[in-house]
């Protein structure tokens, strides 16, 4: 069904952001957009624990992460 699709090499979430403040200008900097699911599923199959500290109606959350020792 998908053979003739080319998947982009990047996540959707995947942006580049830099921040600007009274005319100063940071570098260049990734940030990733990502749900929950597929957050907590990646950090398990990389030996994480994740735990949802704060999540609003947005469906915006903070995590942490836990490295499982």
């Amino acid at each position: 069904m998908y053979e003739d699709i080319s998947f982009p090499e990047y996540y959707d979430g995947e942006v580049e952001c830099r921040y600007e403040y009274q005319g100063e200008f940071t570098d260049w900097f990734g940030w990733l957009y990502i749900d929950q699911h597929t957050m907590k599923s990646v950090a398990e199959e990389e030996g994480w624990i994740s735990e949802i500290v704060f999540e609003d109606d947005l469906n915006q959350y903070l995590a942490e992460l836990y490295l499982n020792e």
